[in-house]
């Protein structure tokens, strides 16, 4: 698990990933969101995606860790927030 502020709100957003089948996709309440770009809605300094139920900022460093392993299916990103953590900026500590 995964908690700290986000870059623009501040507000703290814990993140636990699963393994489970399926598109890599985000879940916060009972709502899901595959990670995928036609769920990309805005890139106002971060990349937002959203669907009309969920709307989630600060991806991308999440996103490019999940790239770089190559980790792409069955993968479940529960979050808490609505921004994803800052963490370093980079993303590193995804790949920790």
């Amino acid at each position: 698990m995964i908690v700290g502020p986000g870059l623009h709100s501040g507000a703290s957003c814990r993140v636990r990933l699963y393994r489970e089948p399926g598109p890599v996709r985000f879940k916060r309440g009972r709502h899901e969101l595959p990670a995928i770009l036609k769920n990309v809605v805005a890139t106002p300094r971060c990349t937002v995606l959203g669907d009309g139920s969920l709307r989630l900022a600060m991806v991308e460093h999440l996103l490019a860790a999940l790239y770089i392993t190559g980790w792409w299916q069955d993968l479940l990103i529960e979050v808490s927030g609505a921004e994803l953590p800052v963490l370093d900026g980079s993303a590193a500590p995804w790949l920790e």
